[in-house]
């Protein structure tokens, strides 16, 4: 890998990077030429998974499917309330990425809530500020998540529990979807899967 790649290992350039590289602006940024993507894998044309969406990302910004292309995606739905199993997802998300090393820089994790009432940007920012830098985190209008979330065929509502503190619970999938740079579906974790066995899933993509 040559050494100029690891610019991208700014979040603000990891976001810009394919976009820059598409439009021409590469030799500034790596010192290549050409639209040279990074996913050697192609998802499925026929998965049912993976769209078109509009969103908030965690700096407040308008953000759409189109500014992740460019590198692998992980895709995870999840709240910043969550108790157990989110942290324990983006913790697994995020080790698997520091045990890839440089090859983390293939791909762009996201982190996509399903709570918006209370995940704002400042909120989601202050959550993934625990993780993996590269996160981008995902909120908006209860609309924008609906949709988000249909185009993951991803599952969520709020759980009929009640809490002691007289806040709510939701339940949801716990699916981490593999992305390939065209936003195409290639394969998903389950949850349970450890973060050496993420890694050495991801490793062969790369």
């Amino acid at each position: 890998m040559p050494s100029s790649f690891n610019i991208a290992r700014s979040p603000l350039l990891r976001l810009m990077l394919p976009l820059a590289v598409c439009a021409g602006l590469a030799p500034l940024l790596l010192g290549t030429t050409g639209c040279d993507r990074s996913c050697g894998v192609s998802g499925k044309t026929d998965a049912m998974i993976g769209g078109a969406f509009e969103a908030v990302d965690h700096h407040g910004n308008a953000i759409s499917d189109k500014d992740l292309l460019g590198r692998y995606q992980l895709v995870f739905f999840g709240f910043t309330s969550c108790p157990d199993i989110c942290p324990t997802e983006l913790s697994t998300i995020s080790t698997a990425l520091d045990l890839l090393g440089d090859g983390a820089q293939y791909f762009q994790p996201v982190f996509a809530t399903i709570d918006p009432a209370r995940d704002t940007p400042a909120a989601m920012t202050e959550y993934l500020s625990h993780f993996h830098e590269s996160f981008v985190g995902l909120t908006g209008t209860p609309e924008q998540i609906k949709d988000l979330a249909h185009v993951y065929r991803a599952y969520y509502g709020r759980s009929p529990e009640e809490m002691p503190d007289g806040g709510y619970n939701m339940d949801h999938s716990s699916l981490v979807y593999v992305m390939d740079c065209d936003g195409r579906y290639i394969s998903h974790f389950s949850h349970g899967t450890s973060a050496d066995q993420m890694a050495k899933r991801l490793q062969d993509l790369i």
